[in-house]
């Protein structure tokens, strides 16, 4: 079972889903380097159909929405984390009861993948609600932001997710959407600051729950790293393909 949280345009163009599609925000290479033919399809295709290989664990679910983020309030007409969160709940209590044996189950979700990337969304709905906040102002909301995304990992590891793939929020700054909102057209440098600290905060979250929840398993892949090694040598011989290699090798899963 391949899962991935949503991250995409937000109140207009904001590069994202074009910009980083090879990069990290695309399931197609993931699902390919795992023996899959396509990426898996959208929950909406296959919620209300009998499909063995769902059932059996020979094809995973995309429940990822573009424009949506961690917070419900983010983006407008699409699908929030939580609510992909309760998708995947449903289709764990179906393969349940097409499997007959709730040991069978957890043992298929145990050896899935989830694969998770949201957040940059909610740092553009944030800036574009105050655009000079204060540090305590970056702090709380980034806490918060950190807090309600384990909150959301923790709520699919007790649905039997044990193996978790994330990718971070790459650096933003310069994406068209905050760009409008210049005078001047210039790049934002607090939507990287708070990136940053969400990527931190991410990191140590997992951690966290790797030594809380038994059978944790996690990976974070750094597009911020990746995107940043790009723009700062953009001649280097391979760049764009020896970069973007690093997330088709297989991770080391970190945890007990």
């Amino acid at each position: 079972m391949i899962r991935r949280g949503g991250d995409g345009d937000l109140l207009g163009s904001s590069g994202r889903c074009a910009r980083f599609r090879t990069l990290a925000s695309s399931l197609a290479p993931v699902a390919v380097n795992m023996g899959f033919k396509r990426s898996p399809p959208p929950f909406l295709a296959v919620a209300n159909k009998t499909n063995k290989q769902v059932f059996r664990g020979l094809l995973g679910v995309n429940f990822a929405s573009a424009g949506s983020g961690i917070l419900d309030t983010t983006g407008s007409s699409i699908i929030p984390l939580s609510k992909q969160v309760e998708q995947f709940a449903a289709v764990q209590r179906n393969i349940s009861s097409r499997v007959g044996n709730g040991a069978a189950a957890d043992a298929l979700l145990s050896r899935s993948l989830f694969l998770v990337s949201t957040g940059g969304n909610d740092l553009f709905a944030f800036f574009s609600r105050n655009s000079t906040p204060s540090d305590a102002d970056k702090q709380q909301f980034v806490g918060n932001l950190v807090a309600l995304y384990q909150n959301h990992v923790k709520a699919l590891y007790v649905l039997g997710a044990r193996k978790f793939a994330v990718i971070d929020v790459p650096p933003i700054r310069c994406c068209p959407y905050p760009r409008s909102l210049h005078p001047l057209g210039a790049c934002i440098d607090v939507l990287n600051e708070l990136a940053r600290g969400f990527n931190k905060g991410v990191k140590a979250a997992m951690h966290g729950l790797s030594l809380s929840f038994q059978g944790f398993r996690y990976s974070v892949g750094s597009s911020h790293a990746v995107v940043q090694s790009i723009m700062k040598h953009p001649q280097r011989p391979g760049n764009g393909t020896r970069e973007t290699k690093k997330f088709r090798r297989p991770y080391k899963l970190k945890g007990n």
